[in-house]
């Protein structure tokens, strides 16, 4: 979650100095001459080296990923109930809600640069709780469906929504949300074959391709009615627009959801 009050946008290379050394013994001090070190005393006393990071993204496995998982839990980040040391959607989405909220350009990579500074982040966290819990979207496709918004393992609203109807069905599994629109015009094909124009669509989440939660009227709502969006009557999209970053957890299932 954000933490912009506590994160310093040092350059990196400042973030690792080398600590004082004291060479001097208790007997050299009392000595006229001046203290020295064998070679072998000189490479016990260098410095701690600096820890080297290598870039982790999507489908990666290591301890790397599992303490980018713990780092990004910390910052209340990562949404998954365990670290796994994979990088999946959720790692992704975790990066790519943390790029957001300090307002660098988000791809969800974590660059050695970018892990370096979710360390530092880490560092700064007042309290181990001071941090919101994370969001999380569940829809689930059995009629009549519905959305269920979470924060963390709380419930904070439900609603009936529409899916993709046969030809355009909405993607199965978890996703994070990419972009956000207040409002926007949606053009695209039917799968009948005819086209439509909607103006103004509010509230609009994009997680999947051109898929995305958004505020549709419709006269009813809870069965497939879209041609791959997630349908929400404007009110609620509103609701989850506001609070949701990019890189929130968008999962779908074609089950009964569990709650």
């Amino acid at each position: 979650m954000k933490l912009l009050k506590y994160f310093f946008p040092l350059a990196v290379t400042s973030l690792f100095l080398s600590g004082c050394q004291s060479v001097a013994t208790t007997a050299a001090a009392k000595s006229s001459k001046p203290a020295t070190l064998s070679t072998k005393e000189h490479m016990t006393h260098k410095s701690k080296p600096k820890k080297l990071y290598q870039t982790l993204e999507l489908n990666s496995s290591s301890k790397e990923v599992w303490q980018l998982q713990k780092e990004l839990k910390d910052l209340h980040d990562y949404s998954y109930p365990i670290l796994t040391g994979y990088y999946g959607v959720y790692t992704e989405g975790a990066v790519m809600t943390y790029e957001f909220d300090h307002k660098l350009p988000v791809n969800g990579i974590a660059t050695p640069t970018l892990q370096q500074m979710i360390a530092e982040s880490v560092k700064h966290i007042p309290t181990p709780n001071a941090l919101p819990a994370p969001y999380h979207i569940l829809v689930k496709e059995t009629i009549p469906e519905r959305l269920y918004f979470y924060q963390g393992n709380h419930l904070l609203l439900t609603s009936l929504c529409n899916t993709g109807i046969a030809g355009a069905r909405t993607p199965i599994g978890s996703f994070p949300i990419y972009e956000k629109y207040r409002s926007q015009t949606m053009r695209g094909q039917n799968p009948n074959g005819t086209y439509y124009d909607d103006p103004g669509v509010p509230y609009v989440m994009y997680f999947s391709g051109g898929c995305a939660v958004h505020g549709f009227i419709r006269q009813q709502y809870g069965f497939p009615q879209s041609v791959g969006c997630v349908e929400l009557p404007p009110s609620v999209a509103k609701q989850i627009f506001m609070r949701v970053p990019i890189g929130t957890i968008v999962t779908v299932v074609n089950g009964p959801a569990v709650h």
